[in-house]
């Protein structure tokens, strides 16, 4: 799994390229969580563009972030 971050118009943008699953998800949420954590942009956008394969343990990764943007009163799109 190949993550990385960029911040433009007041939105983070999240690229995930290739895999995630039950191998990369704790991984994946580390990274997520910290870059969420960092960010002061009332915006995310998940660009999953160029992942090639997510299971179910990968789904719960993303509704997990989306639950926690939700409390934080930030969108994701």
């Amino acid at each position: 799994m190949n993550l990385s971050s960029a911040i433009q118009n007041n939105s983070l943008w999240l690229k995930l390229c290739g895999e995630l699953d039950e191998a990369t998800a704790a991984e994946t949420r580390e990274y997520l969580d910290g870059e969420i954590n960092c960010s002061d942009c009332s915006r995310v956008v998940l660009d999953l563009s160029a992942m090639t394969f997510m299971d179910s343990t990968g789904i719960g990764v993303l509704l997990g972030r989306y639950k926690k943007l939700r409390a934080m009163n930030k969108q994701l799109y």
